[in-house]
This record gives C-alpha cells, sequence and structure tokens, in this order.
C-alpha cells in the first residue's frame, strides 16, 4: 500500500512538472498591470516592481502621479510580483499568465513608522532638463539620479548634510531636515557656463 502510493505520488509530480515546463514553452500577448497605493490614505505611490520568474528578472517603475505600472509578457508561465517603495514595506504576489489578455495585480503598502521618505528632483536651472546620473550625498549615503532627475530613498527622521554634484554643474551643498511622511526636494543646478 506505502509503494502504491509513494509510486502515484511520484506520477503526480511528473505530470504537476509537465504542466508547468509546458505552460512556460507556449506563447501569449499577456498585460501584468496594477497600481501602487498608501494602504492607510490610497495615495498613490512611486515604486519599483520586479517581475521575477526562474533566474530572469524585469523592472520597471509605476507613475508618481497615479501609481500605476504595466508589463508585458510573452510566454506563458508563474510569475513573480516583488514591489518596493522608499518608506514603506515590501509586497510580493505571484501570478499565473496561461492565456493572453489582461492581468491586474494591486499593491496596497504599508507605510514603515519612524523613517521618512526622501525624494529629490534634480533638474538644469537653465534649461529645466531632468539631470540624470547626479550625485548626492546625503550624511554617510551616495545615490544616483535615475533618468527623469529624481533620487528615492528611506531614511531616520533628522538633519543631514547635502552635496549634489554632476559633472558640467557647480556643487550644491545644504543641510536637509526630514521629518516622518514624505519629503519632497527641487534642486536645480547651475551649469558652470552660466557664471
Amino acid at each position: 500500500m506505502e509503494i502504491t502510493i509513494f509510486i502515484f505520488s511520484l506520477l503526480l509530480r511528473r505530470v504537476d512538472i509537465a504542466c508547468i515546463s509546458g505552460l512556460q514553452k507556449k506563447k501569449v500577448d499577456a498585460e501584468v498591470r496594477g497600481r501602487i497605493y498608501d494602504m492607510s490614505t490610497g495615495e498613490p505611490l512611486r515604486g519599483k516592481i520586479e517581475l521575477i520568474k526562474d533566474k530572469d528578472t524585469l523592472i520597471t517603475f509605476s507613475d508618481s502621479i497615479s501609481g500605476i505600472f504595466s508589463l508585458r509578457l510573452k510566454k506563458k508561465g508563474i510569475y513573480i510580483l516583488r514591489v518596493t517603495s522608499p518608506g514603506y514595506s515590501w509586497q510580493e504576489m505571484g501570478v499565473v499568465v496561461d492565456t493572453s489578455g489582461i492581468y491586474s495585480i494591486n499593491f496596497a503598502l504599508k507605510e514603515k513608522r519612524g523613517f521618512s521618505i526622501l525624494e529629490l528632483h534634480i533638474y538644469d536651472l537653465r534649461t529645466g532638463e531632468d539631470l540624470k546620473d547626479a550625485y548626492a550625498y546625503i550624511g554617510d549615503h551616495i545615490k544616483v539620479s535615475d533618468e527623469h532627475g529624481y533620487i528615492c530613498d528611506t531614511l531616520k527622521t533628522g538633519s543631514y548634510p547635502l552635496k549634489i554634484t554632476r559633472d558640467g554643474y557647480y556643487d550644491y551643498s545644504s543641510y536637509l531636515i526630514l521629518e516622518y511622511g514624505k519629503n519632497k526636494f527641487d534642486f536645480p543646478l547651475v551649469p558652470k557656463e552660466e557664471r
């Protein structure tokens, strides 16, 4: 009896593995989309979305105004979505993509207490153009601005020395006082040829 159950169990596992590997080989035209927002207030959040399948990871970001994100998928399979946002606890959800179409997944993130959410926007004073690859030295933290000129981080509330540098621009130095919750700052940098 025990041998029969063991063989039956092995057969079931082989069927499961065959079904999963069959899922992964077939193509689809699917979209995984959703919204990231604050669990308490409902306010949209800018977040990082990692789509994980086996050893591959696809990364995108939600829109900072609406919290909306979208990912296109071409293969059937089992995917893990991991969402992070500065100042919030991360969250993970699984999705099985087995047909073409739209898969909607929303993430309500819980804010971490005692921390500040820092959002710096760095841009050219003359043109208003967002500055990618600007370095911000915040206390003993070093961050680099993204393609939209933003740096997002979670820090403990308090006061921090700040220095922002970028090739072709004068350095900017100041102090940041971070309070609990969101702290947004805009920093225009002056091009060196302007002085």
